[in-house]
């Protein structure tokens, strides 16, 4: 079938454009999609079916988000709304967790944040070290920035035990796993907040897609799995019973086209760059381009991916004022950003010196 490039950002001759950079392009990308929703909805089904032998893709990922069906929210999935996803494998509410709160605010649809919890843990990635080590700034009554660590994982601060060790497995301080823990930390802060947002652990949906590969007998493939010591080694075939227990996961070599083929028909768009040489993944950046071409010389457009800034440390910490005064989240308002910028790199660094300052006047 002969695919029309029907969106503008397709139409620049001679050059690759992986992101959006513009909100107000994003909000009119999105609106071109959801008038396409159906046929490009029909095209990624036959993408990722004719790939990875996964039928009725689209329609499976209505589970990824299971507190927003219990609440009868209406769902992307089916054309209504838009979801913003920042896919990491602990959300929280560090700087990046709540500025892309109120990027989704800006831009009139609803954060999702996607948690990939069956993942492991690396010291290598700050993305993850920082969860387990989380770095808490407040200010001094002298008006200084203050940096200490909350370590809320009891491991007698030796992190390179941890390594290789399924996070859904590493239990805290507060006696909960360490997603568990932070989730209910964004429940506390942006609970308080009147923007929407939902969580979503992307964990279960891999293994419903391996279950079902699995009863096909297409499960002759390379998997991580749990060697019954709570760590993962790779092993080439698994059981039916291994996914159903989640003691497996799919490589990420594998999965993310899958995973880039989320964010085709409007109903998601994501949040993230791969321009950062400290973020722990050198090889990502390569295979995200290699994707992005593949999937769209199958579907005819690439996924809607907002740039937002590299995920560098500060990034990472968190306003411990947020968690000691709850009262100090009603300054989560977006009427204390006054800016006329519609560049998503310059608008997220305003949200992230908001974000920063809040507490500053704090005695």
């Amino acid at each position: 079938m002969h695919v029309h490039h029907m969106f503008f950002h397709n139409l620049y001759v001679g050059v690759r454009v992986y992101y959006f950079t513009n909100l107000t392009q994003v909000a009119d990308e999105i609106s071109a999609r959801k008038q396409k929703f159906e046929e490009i909805t029909q095209r990624v089904n036959g993408y990722v079916s004719s790939r990875y032998k996964i039928p009725n893709f689209t329609q499976k990922l209505a589970g990824l988000c299971p507190e927003a069906n219990e609440y009868g929210w209406e769902s992307p999935f089916n054309g209504h709304g838009t979801y913003g996803v920042l896919a990491r494998q602990i959300p929280g509410i560090c700087n990046e967790d709540v500025m892309s709160l109120f990027l989704s605010q800006r831009l009139g649809i609803t954060l999702c944040s996607f948690a990939f919890s069956r993942d492991c843990f690396y010291t290598s990635s700050n993305d993850k070290m920082y969860r387990a080590k989380v770095p808490m700034y407040s200010w001094s009554k002298k008006g200084k920035l203050v940096v200490e660590y909350d370590h809320v994982v009891d491991c007698g601060r030796k992190y390179h035990e941890l390594d290789m060790i399924r996070m859904d497995k590493l239990m805290t301080t507060r006696n909960v796993s360490l997603a568990e823990h932070h989730r209910l930390d964004q429940e506390l802060v942006f609970g308080l907040v009147d923007v929407p947002y939902v969580w979503g652990d992307v964990s279960y949906f891999y293994a419903s897609v391996l279950c079902e590969l699995a009863k096909a007998e297409h499960n002759d493939m390379t998997v991580w799995r749990d060697n019954g010591a709570g760590k993962d080694v790779l092993v080439r075939s698994y059981s039916l019973a291994d996914a159903r227990n989640l003691t497996v996961r799919p490589c990420a070599d594998w999965y993310y086209g899958m995973y880039l083929s989320m964010f085709l028909n409007g109903s998601m768009i994501l949040f993230e760059t791969y321009d950062n040489e400290t973020g722990g993944v050198p090889k990502i950046r390569a295979k995200f381009e290699r994707e992005m071409e593949s999937i769209k010389s199958a579907v005819g457009v690439y996924p809607i991916v907002v740039k937002i800034p590299p995920l560098t440390k500060d990034m990472l910490h968190v306003n411990k004022h947020l968690l000691e005064d709850t009262a100090l989240c009603s300054d989560l308002v977006l009427g204390g950003i006054s800016t006329d910028t519609t560049n998503t790199l310059e608008y997220c660094e305003q949200l992230k010196t908001h974000i920063q300052n809040i507490g500053r006047t704090y005695v």
